[in-house]
């Protein structure tokens, strides 16, 4: 779609079962004007996907049922709205616990 000149494309990855790799989806930040966001089924889902339908550019979105992501340490619920670069807020993490990598 992007290819053929159309400016929206979203990529909706479920995932049911752990463990969950987030890498790749914050890869797709890397490209700047892409909104990302990663969140359980059950917490922000509906309010990423409302976000996303409102973002003019490509979108990539991963959700997981709570319970598969629950304890894992290495699992950060997150959006990136590059809509929000020059507040300095495009990358909002919930809690105080982001991963380093």
């Amino acid at each position: 779609a992007l290819k053929d000149g159309g400016s929206r494309l979203s990529i909706v990855v479920a995932a049911s079962t752990g463990p969950v790799s987030q890498v790749q989806v914050l890869r797709a930040m890397e490209y700047g004007e892409v909104y990302v966001a990663s969140t359980d089924f059950e917490g922000k889902a509906a309010g990423c996907v409302k976000e996303c339908l409102f973002f003019t550019g490509p979108a990539v979105l991963l959700f997981t049922p709570a319970a598969v992501t629950k304890g894992d340490a290495a699992w950060t619920t997150f959006t990136y709205d590059p809509r929000r670069e020059a507040s300095g807020s495009a990358f909002a993490a919930e809690g105080d616990k982001v991963r380093k990598e």
